[in-house]
């Protein structure tokens, strides 16, 4: 149930990002869902490590799958967007690989950590950080062609 309420969620996120992203823009959606997978992850966390009832854990569970999964709909544009034409699979093959090697092993050092360290629990934090250090600067950093000044239109481009 834990993760099918995160599962079911992460569609919901998928399109409600994906329209968020079209009407704002790819990086003010990758700083929203970047920032949201990190509060949500740190409220899973605090119900983990205050020992609070498991049923508080679903609420979270839900926004780390929105929040997470919905930045596929901004993010694998966004790369397209901003790699030169003869870069294409490169620059997303190296998106997917980044992502995939930092959700893989993220878990994995982290657990160990917290079992083999003073670190215990907080080891956790390390996933949620490593996201914001690594995705929020390149986010802000990226060019967003979706993005035009406050009452400024956007060109229809076809």
């Amino acid at each position: 149930m834990f993760r099918a309420a995160s599962a079911l969620a992460g569609i919901v996120g998928i399109l409600a990002l994906g329209f968020v992203a079209d009407k704002y823009g790819r990086k003010k959606t990758l700083t929203i869902a970047v920032i949201g997978g990190l509060l949500s992850t740190v409220g899973l966390l605090l119900v983990a490590v205050l020992e609070a009832p498991f049923i508080y854990m679903y609420p979270f569970a839900g926004a780390v799958g929105f929040f997470a999964l919905g930045e596929f709909a901004a993010i694998y544009v966004l790369v397209m967007e901003n790699a030169p034409s003869h870069r294409y699979g490169t620059a997303m093959g190296l998106c997917i690989c980044i992502g995939n090697s930092i959700a893989l092993t993220g878990g994995p050092i982290a657990a160990s950590l917290s079992m083999y360290t003073i670190i215990g629990l907080h080891a956790f934090m390390i996933v949620p950080l490593i996201a914001i250090v690594i995705r929020l600067p390149l986010s802000l950093k990226a060019k967003d062609p979706a993005f035009v000044g406050i009452g400024q239109k956007k060109e229809n481009v076809n």
